[in-house]
């Protein structure tokens, strides 16, 4: 009897551990293919993190369009094909375990232990914090009148901005600039602010601290070694800035508007998150803060990036410049206020905003997302938990088995042979995905296209935008642009000519 209790543990001891050579086999193999790193550093020395998206295009033809390297200690998988991104980023079998957040440092020391929408997990709260977010943006954003009223007071405003300054040399971004800082300002307040209103200043101020801290070659230092943030030298002076700029944000936007805020009187953004305060316990001060610093530190950055690089391809395509004046004036005429609804009409000029979201490719990489409680397996590659995922939407939008000669600038690739825009359900509007997809997809891209028509539509039918005199206009070639989180165009300069039939 012991005899055969014995061979019968002795047996299950051997299909056990069968089982875990098998499991741990296949593991070995079965993970996406890739290049190999230094052991321990992985590929974390060799990468450049602000241009990071080159390498991993050269990478993606390489090994494939799902390949996995380490970067550091982490296992990062990037998707370089629409195909997969939309599958594992969107599917619903897949997006419910891939949207989460890996960990940050500006999520977990900044934003109050991921009190926000960007960095935290896709967890519960994340949903619902997601639902008020949309429910703000809609009510006092992308959907609301008063919004598109106040937006186009500012943006007449950038014109006669410009219209002071006509026939010099001049940085058109500065004032593009501080035009965004007061359209932001007026969807958290419902209202345009004067330009010597404090809260202009703390904006600024918050966007300025952010935009260093968040570049990927600041923030992955922070990330691997948080207690640089309590040292003297850069990186501590840059986590003292930001959580001075917070603090500042604090007092200066969310004390400042609950003190205005009247339940029966909800009239901006920031109102509206108090309003669901009062059904949302777990909705504190400290979450609605986030997702104003998410806002400033994406939105702006995002704006900058997108109108910097239009504006640049403008001043170097005359004849792109000349056909988008030619649409509105035979459309809209010279009179008649534009409004965002005017896209629908604006076929040419709607293909312009389409191909630069593309050729510029502003976002080159998704935010970051992560499989944070379960393995999962992706077209036969076994992905562990933890897995960190990018989507490469700079190989996407540059892809030539997609888009014919794709470093080409070339608007009419999105007109049909009659000249109107093509459809939504067309490949290639379908394969444009400049603000990512599934569910962590940009929650204002809506408000993007809007800016962008109110801004080019104004200044277009104002103005002849032309090379500066005394600067040399760089090129607009997306390969040339400052590499970042979203990329920017370098800082040129330009002069504007007012045309007779202006409506200024």
């Amino acid at each position: 009897m012991i005899t055969f209790l014995l061979v019968g543990i002795c047996c299950s001891m051997v299909a056990a551990a069968a089982i875990v050579y098998k499991r741990k086999g296949r593991t070995l193999r079965s993970l996406p293919p890739g290049p190999r790193g230094l052991p321990i550093f992985g590929h974390g020395l060799g990468i450049k993190p602000d241009k990071a998206y080159e390498v991993f295009t050269q990478w993606g033809k390489d090994y494939g369009e799902v390949c996995m390297v380490k970067i550091f200690s982490k296992n990062v998988i990037i998707i370089s094909r629409y195909e997969e991104l939309v599958e594992m980023f969107q599917s619903q079998d897949l997006s419910q375990h891939t949207s989460d957040r890996p960990e940050s440092f500006l999520g977990y020391y900044v934003a109050s232990g991921y009190k926000d929408l960007l960095f935290r997990e896709y967890d519960d709260i994340c949903k619902r914090l997601k639902s008020v977010t949309f429910q703000a943006v809609h009510e006092f954003g992308e959907g609301s009148s008063n919004y598109e009223r106040l937006a186009l007071k500012v943006i007449q405003d950038v014109a006669q901005r410009i219209r002071f300054i006509e026939g010099r040399d001049f940085s058109i971004m500065d004032i593009i600039n501080q035009s965004l800082y007061k359209l932001l300002a007026a969807v958290f307040v419902g209202e345009l602010l004067e330009d010597d209103d404090p809260l202009l200043s703390t904006i600024k101020q918050f966007d300025h601290y952010g935009h260093r801290i968040v570049l990927p070659s600041n923030h992955s230092v922070l990330k691997l070694f948080p207690f640089l943030r309590h040292l003297p030298g850069k990186y501590g002076k840059m986590y003292r800035d930001i959580m001075k700029g917070k603090d500042n944000l604090r007092t200066g936007l969310v004390e400042r508007m609950k003190k205005s805020y009247d339940r029966n009187h909800v009239t901006c953004f920031v109102h509206a998150f108090f309003r669901a305060q009062e059904k949302e316990t777990w909705l504190t001060d400290d979450f609605i803060l986030g997702v104003c610093m998410d806002l400033i530190n994406t939105s702006l950055l995002t704006s900058k990036g997108i109108l910097s690089g239009l504006l640049l391809l403008l001043l170097n395509y005359k004849e792109v410049q000349d056909k988008i004046r030619e649409e509105i004036s035979a459309t809209l005429g010279n009179e008649k206020d534009i409004s965002m609804s005017d896209l629908a009409s604006l076929p040419y000029t709607h293909a312009c905003i389409l191909e630069t979201l593309r050729y510029q490719s502003h976002l080159p990489l998704t935010a970051t997302h992560s499989n944070n409680h379960k393995d999962i397996e992706f077209h036969g590659y076994y992905i562990p938990k933890g897995t960190a995922m990018f989507g490469n939407l700079w190989a996407i939008h540059h892809d030539e088995r997609t888009w014919e000669a794709p470093w080409v600038f070339r608007p009419e690739r999105f007109l049909q042979d009659n000249g109107s825009i093509v459809p939504a359900d067309h490949e290639l509007r379908k394969r444009l995905v400049p603000f990512g997809v599934g569910r962590r997809a940009c929650i204002g891209q809506k408000m993007s296209y809007g800016r962008m028509l109110l801004y080019t539509a104004t200044i277009l039918r104002n103005f002849q935008l032309v090379p500066a005199i005394n600067a040399v206009l760089p090129s607009s070639d997306p390969r040339e642009l400052t590499a970042g989180t979203v990329l920017q165009a370098p800082t040129f300069f330009c002069r504007a000519i007012s045309l007779e039939n202006s409506n200024l």
